[in-house]
């Protein structure tokens, strides 16, 4: 978590090689915050990340993509809290491995 003036301000959480939550506060966002959080989390995770993100979600889909996460699947979203179409994306590309989580999707970036 990163703090300023003792507020939260973004943090990275996460599972194994799982991204499970990515959140910048949007006054925050576009300062290089949310890209210093995902380089820290490829140092802990040298071997790999994944995460999922909505389908819709341009702006995180763009954001991942510049820090070199490929799309590994595509799902309709029935496996979802939102049954919201999603995109398994994965760093360094690879297939996914062990079961989905079947609940929510926490790396939804705003903004």
């Amino acid at each position: 978590m990163l703090c300023a003036a003792g507020a939260p301000v973004a943090f990275l959480a996460l599972r194994g090689d799982m991204v499970e939550h990515l959140y910048v506060r949007p006054d925050a966002q576009r300062a290089g915050i949310g890209s210093a959080l995902l380089d820290a989390a490829k140092s802990r995770r040298p071997t790999g990340l994944r995460l999922w993100v909505f389908q819709r979600n341009r702006g995180a889909r763009a954001f991942y993509g510049r820090h070199g996460f490929a799309e590994v699947r595509l799902t309709e979203g029935v496996n979802n809290e939102e049954r919201e179409p999603d995109v398994l994306l994965a760093w360094p590309s690879r297939e996914p491995s062990g079961p989905r989580p079947s609940a929510g999707r926490g790396t939804r970036k705003r903004g």
